[in-house]
């Protein structure tokens, strides 16, 4: 993948740098890198509240609308209470109603005009399709007066899912979950789904045929795409037919699809059933979509209070993909090259990525991609000194785990045989947590409810 290229760049002999530093202080504890990592972690959640996201757009930005026009919600995923208090606070009285749906254990805080659901989280459910069909009836009935706001987060994709004629949402769940359990990127996932549920791809916006939209999105896809989050519901499909084939055969997962998952692809490749909405098309024309956070954001954040703590700092990435212990594997041996490579007088040095990786197989609840990726990344550092690297989902979750990630020092594999613990084998049964937690390594950073990506911070003392 192109990202695992850019990391072993990094990696390559270095050129001669002429800058000048000042004298070092003293290298960084262990400690000291600990709580430098947790300052940087907590200043990029900061910069993805969802709150301050939605009210600082609206507020610098107001939608065009006449005097007497009302405003209706529509949000979707994990941020949609906090994304919904913002909105509501800036409108106030001009609310007409609206709807909110979000994943299991996530709030549905919002005013008494607001409808709240709760749906089917990573694979949709029957939930995900009633939550659907309230969203097109919204969409559908405002008049041209009215502004419909909608409002995207990460788990959009599932809580809201209407399958196409001839699909039922047990296939698409079926689907979806191969898809997932075969590693397949956050990106290429939106371009499958968008394909084979009438709401995504731009379906949502052919619904809206009088009123006005305004699509707020918060991104949890690498890179940051709008058109890609939730599916993106209110965006045109900038994929071709051909290129979802070209995503399930490069995955392996074709093969294995639901019959009548394969057979609706397929009449999409002969032409028998229309393409999704493509730039141009006139149900884009009364609607704007703006990104209010994301991972670039988050990273910039991280990189700025890195700076502020007397770091010399870099963004690796905001588009990070790819196996969890392969990103591990080769973030560990960046830091062991970093190190060979320090010379006297240098700074202590961060490195800053943000994006998703995923893990390979069946996966159980006791798997989480950040503390895998932190635990691989362990046996690269083992006996570095002053060294760390933490990893977390920005919204406080790790897969199905009361934490949000974990970190790994150069003595975290040490500290693990002292306590009559198997790296190796923990990572072999995709149990990272089970170590990490008895180390007391992991990360809880509690759900912020905005999740835009992975974030990885890389300290040097």
């Amino acid at each position: 993948m192109a990202i695992i290229g850019s990391v072993r760049r990094w990696l390559a002999p270095p050129t001669p740098d002429t800058r000048t530093f000042p004298a070092p202080s003293g290298r960084r504890s262990d400690a000291d890198l600990r709580k430098d990592a947790e300052s940087v972690l907590s200043r990029a959640i900061s910069a993805a509240d969802p709150e301050t996201a939605v009210a600082g757009s609206l507020r610098a930005a107001p939608p065009p609308m006449p005097a007497d026009g009302r405003v209706w919600i529509v949000a979707l995923g994990k941020a949609a209470s906090a994304m919904t208090r913002a909105a509501c606070g800036v409108f106030g009285e001009r609310l007409a109603g609206g709807m909110l749906a979000v994943p299991p254990g996530f709030s549905t805080a919002a005013p008494d005009p607001i409808r709240r659901f709760v749906a089917g989280h990573p694979l949709p459910d029957e939930r995900s399709v009633e939550v659907a069909r309230a969203a097109m009836e919204i969409v559908g009935g405002a008049p041209a007066s009215d502004l419909v706001l909608l409002l995207l987060s990460g788990g959009g994709s599932s809580v809201a899912a209407l399958p196409h004629a001839g699909l039922r949402v047990e296939e698409l769940a079926d689907a979806t979950g191969r898809l997932i359990r075969a590693g397949v990127p956050a990106g290429d996932l939106a371009v499958v789904r968008k394909r084979l549920d009438a709401l995504k791809g731009g379906g949502l916006a052919l619904r809206c045929v009088e009123a006005r939209s305004l699509a707020l999105v918060i991104s949890d896809v690498p890179g940051d795409r709008v058109d890609l989050v939730a599916s993106g519901p209110m965006s045109p499909d900038a994929a071709r037919i051909g290129e979802v084939r070209s995503i399930l055969r490069r995955h392996g997962v074709w093969t294995e699809l639901p019959l009548a998952v394969r057979g609706y692809l397929e009449r999409c490749l002969a032409g028998e059933i229309a393409e999704t909405p493509k730039a141009g098309h006139a149900c884009f024309s009364r609607v704007e979509a703006r990104m209010v956070a994301g991972s670039k954001g988050a990273a910039e954040a991280a990189l700025h209070e890195a700076q502020t703590l007397g770091y010399d700092s870099q963004v690796l990435s905001n588009e990070l993909v790819g196996d969890a212990r392969e990103v591990g594997r080769l973030l560990g041996e960046m830091a062991r090259s970093m190190a060979e490579m320090r010379r006297p007088g240098e700074p202590p040095r961060c490195v800053i990525a943000a994006g998703a990786t995923t893990v390979r197989g069946e996966l159980g609840d006791h798997v989480a991609r950040n503390q895998e990726l932190v635990l691989q990344a362990a046996l690269e550092l083992d006996g570095l000194e002053a060294a760390i690297l933490a990893s977390l989902g920005t919204d406080g979750v790790d897969g199905a785990l009361p934490a949000a990630g974990a970190l790994a020092t150069g003595d975290t594999v040490r500290r693990a045989r002292d306590s009559g613990l198997d790296t190796e084998a923990a990572l072999g049964a995709h149990d990272a947590y089970a170590l990490l937690r008895t180390l007391r390594d992991v990360v809880v950073a509690g759900t912020a409810g905005a999740y835009v990506g992975d974030l990885q911070v890389l300290m040097l003392g």
